[in-house]
């Protein structure tokens, strides 16, 4: 018994889809587990004791050839001409047409799942007996048939429990690290260029480079208040400078 084999992973998944809790999702697996001989029997066999079957009026079954029409199909064996019915209406196909449609893993698994959730098969569905509280999985066995092999579908079930909680179902991934966040260079240039001390220009006074004789004296540039287009302007300004070796960015603005 493990969580690899398909049939357990595409459970798992539609489980997961509907939104149950881990130990509700345990006890479907179990139930898929013990309704199928561990994934092996899609439909039951129909032998001398299913004959029972036939004419049972609490199944649905009320024409004749009803009982081996409608025999348990899927990972949770659905029998009889009314569950058979009901899904049809809940699936949109014609499962009383073609019940066997109802052995194909991909539409046996929104059977069991949904219905135990919803409670379709018996009435009674799974937050009656698992919930984040409980895990009632002996009484858990209303949901699908009785009380018939109660003990052993809740070892199946416990078993599943173990492992999925190994797998780390419904565990929340821890979140991700927050990315440092950088300002951006309109920003930057902004809070650089356009300060309330830098406004009337963007760098001011005489200054002059003994090497070259020349004299780096600067116009003054109003700026109004920072938007797109001033910082553009700052931009264009600070490109257009020529500032002599050793000046820091003190000296600038």
């Amino acid at each position: 018994m493990d969580l690899k084999h398909p049939s357990a992973r595409l459970i798992v998944s539609e489980c997961k889809a509907e939104g149950l809790l881990r130990n509700q999702c345990a006890y479907v697996l179990g139930t898929a587990w013990h309704e199928t001989g561990a994934y092996k029997y899609m439909r039951e066999i129909w032998d001398r004791p299913l004959r029972r079957y036939e004419g049972r009026k609490d199944l649905g079954n009320t024409v004749a050839g009803d009982g081996k029409k409608f025999i348990g199909r899927g990972f949770v064996q659905i029998t009889g001409r009314r569950n058979y019915t009901d899904w049809s209406k809940r699936l949109g196909i014609d499962l009383l047409k073609e019940p066997q449609l109802a052995e194909r893993p991909e539409i046996a698994v929104k059977i069991l799942v949904k219905g135990s959730k919803l409670g379709t098969f018996t009435g009674k569905n799974l937050a009656d007996y698992i919930t984040l509280s409980k895990s009632d999985f002996i009484g858990a066995r209303r949901i699908i048939n009785g009380t018939d092999k109660a003990s052993l579908s809740a070892g199946y079930a416990q078993k599943f429990d173990d492992l999925l909680l190994l797998e780390g179902y419904g565990v929340a991934a821890p979140p991700a690290p927050a990315k440092p966040v950088r300002p951006s260079a309109a920003k930057t240039a902004s809070w650089l260029l356009c300060r309330p001390s830098t406004r009337s220009a963007i760098c001011s006074g005489p200054r002059f480079s003994p090497s070259s004789g020349r004299d780096f004296r600067r116009r003054s540039v109003s700026l109004p208040q920072p938007s797109p287009t001033s910082i553009r302007r700052c931009f264009r300004q600070l490109s257009r400078a020529r500032f002599p070796r050793g000046s820091s960015s003190s000296t600038l603005c």
